[in-house]
């Protein structure tokens, strides 16, 4: 029996780049170093009449009769449907969204110290008194301070002593502690933080308002034998520190591992060691410094 080599209809040299497929076509005409014949393109133009074959008739070649495609690079960024010509969209275009469609919380302007830095709440503007003496933390200072406690806030326990009108306790609250403390002497701040935390939405269980002195706090607190993950201590520049330093330096209130964080004048220093705690940085801001300190 006669060997028969099968013989594509269809050929395609890939040597060339930019290569179309060919359809043989009946006539004279040269043939491809494959033995496939090269349409006749001279007799189909007579055939015609002298014109050029429309797009979808079947009298042109393989590329004039499907026409421009979807990656066409005569159109880029269109497609055709239905013979029509239509410019391609993005898919949160398509639907009236913005291509950054993760992007759900709307930018919001900082521009006050009484307002949430960062978080769930950010940007709500808290209540204050307008007494001179309870000027709140700074909001750089607390943007610097939980920039550092990044980690170590989510799903913390945060005291906050002489909350004043509870920013910084809000700032955790905000950045996902699991339960923050607010510890003030004045019956008036306190309804103050318990208002923002209302405003706040804060739910009960997670915002603990307690109306004390910072010494005999931590002395009830250490015999209860209660302890907090982070401790920021607040307390005004003409504050005798030396009694409250001293229940720290036992562990009173600092979890294992916790940390202490104490605010104070730039000008005062505290010494590298109370008790069982080490002191690990300290950030200056203005003419404000705050001294991180450690228990292992």
């Amino acid at each position: 029996m006669e060997n028969r080599r099968f013989t594509p209809t269809r050929s395609f040299d890939r040597s060339r780049p930019n290569a179309t497929r060919t359809r043989p076509a009946a006539g004279n005409g040269s043939s491809d170093n494959r033995g496939n014949r090269a349409p006749n393109t001279s007799e189909t133009h007579e055939r015609n009449g002298g014109r050029r074959p429309a797009n979808g008739d079947g009298r042109g070649s393989f590329q004039a009769r499907k026409g421009p495609g979807k990656f066409s690079k005569e159109r880029p960024g269109f497609f055709q449907k239905n013979g029509t010509h239509h410019a391609s969209k993005n898919k949160f275009q398509a639907k009236g969204k913005t291509s950054r469609g993760w992007d759900k919380t709307p930018h919001i302007k900082l521009t006050s110290d009484l307002q949430v830095s960062d978080g769930k709440h950010r940007g709500k503007l808290m209540t204050n008194t307008i007494s001179v003496r309870h000027v709140p933390t700074a909001r750089r200072m607390r943007e610097i301070v939980f920039k550092i406690l990044t980690r170590q806030i989510r799903g913390k326990r945060f005291l906050d002593l002489c909350a004043g009108c509870g920013m910084v306790g809000l700032d955790a609250v905000s950045r996902g502690a699991m339960i923050a403390t607010f510890v003030d002497r004045s019956a008036r701040m306190c309804d103050l933080i318990k208002k923002n935390l209302e405003f706040c939405g804060v739910r009960e269980g997670h915002g603990e308002i307690i109306e004390a002195e910072v010494v005999p706090f931590l002395k009830k607190m250490s015999k209860r034998k209660r302890f907090w993950d982070v401790i920021y201590f607040g307390a005004p520049d003409n504050t005798d520190h030396e009694t409250a330093l001293e229940y720290f330096g036992r562990g009173a209130v600092i979890a294992r591992g916790g940390l202490l964080l104490i605010e104070h004048h730039k000008e005062l220093f505290f010494p590298e060691k109370l008790g069982i705690l080490k002191r690990s940085r300290v950030v200056v801001v203005d003419d404000k410094a705050i001294s991180f300190y450690e228990r292992k």
